[in-house]
């Protein structure tokens, strides 16, 4: 009879174990889900605590209604995705105007044109790259 009983206590503690490692499992998928909605960071380390103190489903749910996080900014001249934060497209080398909080929209220079020579030495540089790893020089 006593081993009866130390083994429901096994199964009891195992499936207690098992419920709380797929509901950290389950956290852990919904802070990915959110992350790859997202730019920050912090938005996935956000609702993975979400779901992990309320619940999954529950993170899961809010993730949902909390509207898609925008990836970044749209490039004016090739209309790419780059970070919020960043100064320069890395597609095309467009300068992004610098937004401080105390200036107006008279304040803002114009965007430089943009060089032909510079895109064509770029591209230069990295078909001269590639010939050297390809032929092993």
């Amino acid at each position: 009879m006593q081993d009866l009983a130390n083994t429901i206590d096994a199964i009891e503690t195992y499936r207690t174990l098992e419920f709380i490692l797929y509901w950290v499992m389950f956290s852990i998928a919904v802070a990915w889900w959110i992350r790859a909605r997202s730019d920050e960071v912090g938005a996935g380390i956000a609702f993975f605590f979400i779901s992990l103190f309320l619940s999954p489903v529950v993170g899961f749910l809010t993730g949902l209604i909390v509207p898609n996080i925008p990836k970044g900014k749209q490039c004016d001249r090739c209309s790419e995705r780059v970070h919020f934060r960043a100064l320069v497209c890395r597609y095309c080398g467009n300068e992004f105007p610098v937004e401080s909080p105390n200036t107006s929209s008279d304040d803002v220079k114009p965007q430089p044109a943009y060089d032909e020579k510079k895109k064509r030495k770029r591209a230069d540089e990295v078909s001269e790259q590639l010939r050297r790893y390809k032929f092993g020089q």
